[in-house]
């Protein structure tokens, strides 16, 4: 049997593929194996294949299969690796003057606060987490800015995964007393998580927040 051109499309696959690592090319491929089952099945009920030529069409498929089993995992893995370095969450820089930060009535919260995050990180924007007194931020803590997929689903709703750390002030100035988390989109504050109890920062001392910050 003749397989010239069939060696020679594969190997065209292979090639593109490779280079690539192009989740479109693993599907070509994959309809490239099923084209060989599907002719390794026609060929042996039409014209008769003997069990040699049989074994080596199946062999060849699944050699194919098992190339592409390898390559779909180096996509998995450069996917995920790209996906964590573009996830972060830092200290931002202290607004010039203290905002009105507190709770909102109509804040985004659900599958309005998925989607807003999403679009958020897609176009760019910038998403800060906000610590308030309860109604104006509190300017000696710098602002939370986080990139990328930073949240944990959580029956009270997207939870920030990271912990933060939080320092007094120095001496001779007074302490903080947090009331809550605004989260911002833009500079635009859209949700708002109010404490149960006021977590008081004295001067200095650190506090560190985890599994507590919440929207």
């Amino acid at each position: 049997m003749d397989d010239t051109t069939t060696k020679t499309r594969e190997q065209e696959l292979m090639e593109q593929f490779n280079a690539g690592l192009d989740p479109a090319g693993a599907t070509a491929l994959q309809i490239r194996i099923d084209e060989l089952t599907a002719q390794n099945k026609t060929l042996n009920e039409e014209l008769g294949l003997d069990e040699q030529e049989k074994i080596d069409l199946e062999e060849h498929a699944a050699k194919l299969q098992k190339d592409l089993d390898a390559a779909n995992a180096t996509i998995t893995a450069l996917q995920a690796a790209a996906s964590a370095s573009k996830t972060s969450v830092k200290r931002g820089e202290n607004a010039p003057k203290s905002r009105k930060i507190g709770p909102v009535g109509d804040g985004l919260t659900g599958d309005a606060l998925t989607e807003a995050l999403t679009k958020a990180d897609q176009g760019g924007k910038k998403v800060e987490i906000v610590l308030s007194d309860g109604t104006r931020e509190i300017t000696g803590i710098a602002p939370i800015v986080v990139t990328g997929d930073v949240w944990r689903d959580h029956t009270l709703g997207k939870m920030l995964r990271d912990a933060v750390t939080v320092h007094g002030p120095a001496n001779g100035q007074g302490g903080y007393a947090i009331d809550g988390y605004a989260l911002l989109i833009d500079g635009k504050q859209v949700a708002y998580c109010k404490r149960s109890d006021v977590i008081n920062v004295a001067t200095g001392s650190t506090v560190n927040i985890a599994d507590d910050i919440y929207f």
